[in-house]
């Protein structure tokens, strides 16, 4: 039991260090916009991380399973400031198997960026925002559903694990 929580903790450090890595390359100061405490994860699981920088939302995406930092629920995927490593409550995704009460978290696995801050989410999800997806979607900048992307992954395991945004915002996804 000790071993399991040791390992439980050294992923956390190592998430949190990586995230301050990325926040130290920031070079946008705070925003009123953000919530003022740096987030950590205290629940969940970190599988992918992304910087989204288009000029309006300057912040580093943290996907993964239901999280749970400094009181706030984030299932799948949260953005953070990338200078202060706050959460950005105005970002509404929720990527979740099942819809309902009986909807658990989905697992994005994957994340990609656009060239206009559109997010690609990949991972073992059946819903985005309460709307049926299957392991892929497309996020607006603003964490909202892009209705006009409705691709579909049958997958059995882990679902989509990569995602590339080439250069014209082409997207090479694996899983």
């Amino acid at each position: 039991m000790f071993a399991a929580l040791l390992h439980r903790l050294s992923r956390h450090w190592r998430t949190a260090l990586v995230l301050w890595a990325l926040a130290l390359s920031a070079a946008t100061p705070a925003s009123a916009a953000w919530v003022a405490s740096p987030w950590a994860p205290e629940a969940g699981e970190v599988y992918t991380l992304a910087r989204q920088n288009n000029g309006v939302n300057d912040g580093i995406l943290v996907g993964g399973t239901a999280f749970f930092g400094n009181g706030t629920l984030g299932r799948g995927i949260v953005r953070l400031n990338a200078a202060t490593l706050a959460q950005d409550l105005s970002f509404t995704a929720d990527v979740t198997v099942g819809t309902g009460a009986g909807a658990t978290a989905g697992e994005v696995r994957a994340i990609g960026v656009e060239n206009n801050g559109s997010i690609l989410i990949g991972g073992r999800f059946t819903h985005v925002n309460g709307v049926a997806r299957s392991n892929i979607a497309r996020l607006l900048a603003d964490g909202t559903l892009d209705a006009t992307y409705n691709a579909s992954v049958n997958a059995t395991l882990d679902g989509v694990t990569a995602i590339a945004v080439q250069p014209n915002d082409f997207a090479l996804i694996g899983g």
